[in-house]
């Protein structure tokens, strides 16, 4: 018997296409700081954006890379002096009706886990219907 051969896909360029190296190092002390920043942060990408932003509008100024607009690479506009403090002491139902921005933020906060959020909020429902039911005697 003889074993089944599989095919490999086709290759796929990469999505921004082929870029020049820093070989002369002109970005150099930006990329320090951000590998610094990440092995600070214990890897966490989101607390080192603009470290990460910086290394970018650098090789983007050196021509190490195309010029595009930050937002397009994940980027958010830089916000004005006020900053989420107000809405991390909310409780969440303070919070019921969220924005999706405001949704996002939680996400960076506390991590994403798909379902979660519905997960939560079942729970709560669960428990009020158990307390309606306790009231009227049914339970």
């Amino acid at each position: 018997m003889s074993t089944p051969q599989f095919r490999a896909g086709n290759p796929l360029a990469p999505e921004k296409g082929a870029f020049p190296l820093d070989h002369f190092g002109e970005c150099a002390t930006f990329k320090e700081t951000y590998l610094k920043c990440l092995q600070k942060q214990k890897s966490d990408a989101n607390k080192c954006k603009m470290e990460s932003k910086s290394y970018l509008e650098c090789r983007m100024a050196k021509e190490l890379m195309a010029k595009q607009p930050l937002h397009e690479l994940g980027f958010k506009e830089e916000q004005k002096s006020e900053t989420n403090e107000t809405t991390r002491g909310r409780k969440e139902e303070e919070n019921k009706r969220s924005t999706p921005k405001e949704e996002e933020e939680e996400n960076e906060r506390n991590g994403f886990v798909a379902g979660a959020r519905r997960a939560r909020q079942q729970q709560k429902e669960f428990a009020e219907a158990a307390r309606r039911r306790r009231r009227e005697g049914r339970y």
